[in-house]
């Protein structure tokens, strides 16, 4: 992958991370219900599907997204759960663990 490349993607996931914190806070402040976190993790995998589009080249990077969005949706998870990303450069793989 080019800088260029690597740069931006460490932009989105470094915005990702602040919203992810931002959503646990206010959760955490009982400013959002679960429910109302949720209903924003709905909407951001609603929004990453309508416009995935049909491209090949992006087709790994908007199943990664999905999986990160989906983690937070499962039973048993609340905002402040964490999930993180790990992508291998070599082979262009994504993992995913809790921290």
């Amino acid at each position: 992958m080019s800088n260029e490349v690597d740069a931006i993607a460490a932009s989105e996931l470094a915005t990702a991370a602040m919203l992810a914190a931002l959503f646990e806070r206010l959760a955490f402040k009982g400013l959002l219900s679960d429910e109302e976190v949720r209903e924003v993790y709905e909407r951001a995998l609603l929004m990453i599907e309508e416009g995935q589009g049909s491209s090949p080249e992006a087709e790994l990077i908007f199943a990664a997204a999905r999986e990160l969005i989906e983690q937070h949706l499962r039973p048993g998870r609340s905002a402040g759960d964490g999930v993180m990303l790990r992508h291998c450069v070599a082979n262009g793989t994504f993992t995913f663990r809790d921290h």
